[in-house]
């Protein structure tokens, strides 16, 4: 094909950089947020061949290259469509194992040890929950389950433009995530591991800051997405010179970013609090409260208090202080009274994906059930939405009283009578990224019940959209995937769920989020609209073409490597 006829961001890439992938806008291969490990099935290699084949078959229609046409709409079409039909096959053969030939989690949980959880061994132990039949609908057709909403013929451009939602018009507040200030610190081995994955990374890629600092976050959330708003999130650590970002470089991030935003709230911080930490000061929860109110007095505008109760600065579930619950009198009732008197109400915990080192005890949500009646003018968001408790990564219909996954969540709040629209709010950072899209975790089907019980038990206004960025490059495939998804009809009449409607899917991606936040959505986007960063865009947008983050990569794709990051002294782990 002639340059001339490729998209610019291609066209322009210098001769001595390394050609990028021919690989689907939603990455398949194994990845980890550092926290637990994917090993994609045959059903993912399946996807990733489908979607290949057909990005062939329309590239020779449309006249043009395969990588063009992958980072074309067509290709996010064409990756969905490849979805529901593999999806749909999965559940009607029902026999799709977790375990089986070493596919499915490693390591998440910190149960049986490193390496602990679903790693594999001979044959499926845990077949997915199916459904009786494809419909035959458009998109490959649809099976009982959820499936994402993309025309018959996902070559056909004039079928893509009448079917797939335009993400650039909706507002986005992403309450998820990351970048580092340093890596000269615990985290050091993990982002030097990733360095050799950022295909998608800056053109000097040398060092981890290159690839994980705040340049690339701006890049990458703001320029390379439609993100309107996002949240700056910590990462635990035993000491301030063990952490890659602190709290006082969180909230000076969201200085220097909103002044590049011409003073639009552009980003949010979070401020770390870590009531069991010990080794800076024999009274951890005197420090961490102190603490909390220096850096609120100091910079002000603290967007929530970010916590993990699960983690341990010893590294492990057997040495005291190993966790703590919200509802405890000496680690848990001080700080959220200490957040409320400063005025800073939002609490984001979390709660699933056990991470190894993680007391798993404490990473289950039945002490949000507890405490969120006694302190009804704070707002508790269960980041992960309990997502892996008890390694349960495939999620079905809930079942009264049981703690597999996001159910862990639902049964706290039904056990303290806890209902919708009340002050719990479900997170759904790195569960979307991983369930959505996998059929060997259960996939669209599984997702449909992740976000119907969620509906049902927090409400069409609690649940709240998160991506884990920038651990897997640009958020911009998670955000175009969600706008796609649907619930089908067998299953809200035979569950309950409520229909994914548009409406539905704004408040999810951005309207629940700037309530919680007390963040003026048309305002906003008024003034960001108006801003440096999104001048900056359009200009990329119009020289570069808009989708320049199609061939992005997770950071850590390497299970031998995220072993290797579990069996490492460190008390850190990101998150």
């Amino acid at each position: 094909m002639s340059k001339k006829h490729q998209l610019p961001f291609l066209r322009k890439r210098r001769k001595t950089e390394p050609d990028l992938p021919v690989q689907p806008p939603v990455h398949f291969g194994p990845f980890s947020n550092g926290e637990v490990f994917f090993t994609p099935g045959p059903q993912e290699r399946l996807i990733q061949k489908l979607i290949l084949e057909k990005a062939d078959e329309g590239a020779r229609r449309h006249g043009i290259d395969r990588r063009e046409f992958l980072a074309s709409t067509m290709g996010m079409a064409t990756t969905l469509w490849a979805v529901n039909l593999v999806a749909c096959s999965a559940s009607n053969g029902g026999g799709a194992g977790m375990a089986g030939g070493g596919a499915g989690f490693a390591g998440a949980g910190g149960m049986g040890g490193t390496g602990g959880g679903l790693t594999g061994g001979s044959g499926g132990n845990s077949a997915l929950t199916g459904g009786s039949g494809g419909s035959g609908a458009s998109g490959g057709g649809i099976s009982d389950g959820g499936f994402f909403d993309v025309p018959p013929d996902p070559t056909d451009p004039e079928q893509v433009c009448e079917v797939m939602l335009d993400a650039s018009k909706e507002f986005i507040f992403d309450i998820q995530t990351h970048h580092v200030n340093r890596a000269d610190t615990n985290y050091d081995a993990f982002l030097q591991d990733q360095l050799q994955f950022t295909s998608y990374c800056g053109p000097n890629n040398v060092a981890p800051l290159d690839c994980f600092g705040r340049n690339e976050y701006v890049r990458l959330m703001f320029l390379e997405s439609d993100t309107t708003v996002a949240v700056l999130s910590g990462l635990p650590a035993a000491t301030s010179a063990g952490n890659p970002i602190t709290n006082d470089e969180l909230a000076q991030a969201r200085e220097i970013i909103n002044m590049m935003a011409d003073g639009t709230q552009r980003l949010v911080n979070h401020h770390m609090v870590l009531p069991n930490r010990m080794g800076e000061n024999a009274n951890s929860v005197s420090a961490e409260l102190d603490e909390m109110e220096r850096v609120h007095q100091m910079f002000g505008n603290i967007g929530a208090w970010k916590t993990y109760p699960g983690w341990s600065p010893n590294n492990t579930e057997q040495s005291a202080p190993n966790g703590y619950f919200y509802d405890d009198p000496v680690l848990g009732i001080p700080m959220i009274e200490k957040g409320l008197s400063l005025g800073v109400k939002t609490f984001c915990i979390h709660k699933g994906l056990p991470i190894p080192g993680f007391s798993t005890n404490f990473n289950f949500p039945d002490d949000i059930g507890r405490i969120a009646g006694d302190y009804p003018e704070a707002s508790f968001v269960v980041y992960h939405s309990g997502y892996g408790n008890n390694n349960s990564y495939t999620e079905g219909p809930y079942v009264d009283g049981n703690k597999n996954g996001v159910n862990s969540l639902v049964t706290a709040l039904d056990a303290a009578g806890v209902g919708p629209g009340q002050n719990v709010y479900a997170e759904l950072g790195t569960t979307w990224q991983i369930a959505s899209t996998h059929p060997i975790v259960g996939g669209p089907q599984a997702m449909a019940h992740v976000l119907g019980k969620l509906l049902l038990a927090v409400g069409e206004d609690n649940v709240v959209w998160g991506t884990d960025s920038i651990w897997y490059g640009s958020p911009q495939s998670q955000i175009e995937s969600f706008l796609q998804f649907q619930i089908p009809q067998n299953m809200r009449d035979q569950f309950g769920y409520p229909e994914l409607t548009l409406d539905i899917k704004r408040k999810i991606l951005g309207l629940n989020a700037a309530r919680v936040y007390g963040v003026d959505p048309v305002a906003m986007r008024c003034g960001i609209d108006a801003s440096q960063i999104m001048a900056a865009k359009r200009e990329l947008d119009h020289d570069l073409g808009g989708r320049r983050w199609a061939f992005h990569r997770p950071m850590l794709e390497s299970r031998r490597r995220f072993m290797q990051l579990l069996r490492r002294d460190s008390r850190e782990r990101p998150g």
